[in-house]
């Protein structure tokens, strides 16, 4: 949601013309944090299979073919997560952040509403 309306403010904004912008929420999560709010809210759990980073650098340093390089990279930047400091990013673009537990709510409530049209 955030990334999509970062995208459309950027368009036509100057600060983000030839620019890599790197965007985060609102506040700093990790995977698990992600996977245990929605478990928090769903009232479920989720089946968790972690691979240790050593496992994914392994996988990167074998790989043949670079789209499996660069999968193999994002995982393990993934896995390393990335604090970040949204606020020089939101001086040139301000949008509206939303955390992990709005997010999670929004999803939950659409896919209730969808299974009991179903």
């Amino acid at each position: 949601k955030d990334v999509a309306t970062f995208a459309s403010a950027s368009v036509d904004n100057p600060a983000a013309q030839n620019q890599t912008l790197e965007i985060g929420g609102p506040e700093p999560v990790s995977p698990a944090q992600v996977v245990k709010e929605f478990e928090n809210i769903s009232g479920h759990s989720f089946a968790i299979q972690y691979i240790p980073v050593v496992a994914l650098e392994q996988q990167m340093k074998e790989a043949t073919d670079p789209l499996q390089k660069v999968f193999a990279g994002l995982m393990i930047f993934y896995a390393n997560g990335d604090l970040m400091n949204m606020r020089p990013v939101l001086e040139k673009i301000p949008v509206q952040l939303h955390s992990v537990r709005d997010y999670a709510n929004a999803v939950l409530q659409k896919a209730a509403v969808t299974s009991l049209g179903s």
